[in-house]
């Protein structure tokens, strides 16, 4: 249980606050398919994402650590978009399976 609130107040502002602000602006953008409830899971994950795939990502890229804003925010459009992708996806999840390699 320590090792969670280790990791938990080892967050990042410079890498969890772009993540909410682009994931946030992804959900105003298409707040009509939102919930309240989705909404704010769908700002978690974007905060989640980016918090977990910040540093891999300017590492992987060998970017400089300046980056990590910019990242962030992409990552955190990212968690956002992969919740309405599951929400789309649990409405019919037999039509997604059929449906995946099609175009």
């Amino acid at each position: 249980m320590d090792h969670w609130l280790a990791n938990l107040a080892a967050l990042k502002p410079a890498t969890v606050i772009p993540a909410i602000i682009g994931a946030g602006l992804a959900v105003l953008i298409e707040f009509r398919r939102h919930t309240w409830v989705t909404a704010l899971i769908a700002l978690l994950s974007g905060a989640l994402v980016a918090y977990a795939a910040t540093e891999p990502v300017i590492e992987f890229l060998n970017l400089k650590d300046n980056a990590a804003y910019a990242v962030a925010g992409v990552l955190g459009i990212s968690g956002r978009n992969l919740i309405v992708w599951l929400l789309m996806i649990s409405k019919d999840p037999l039509r997604a399976w059929r449906d995946v390699g099609k175009k």
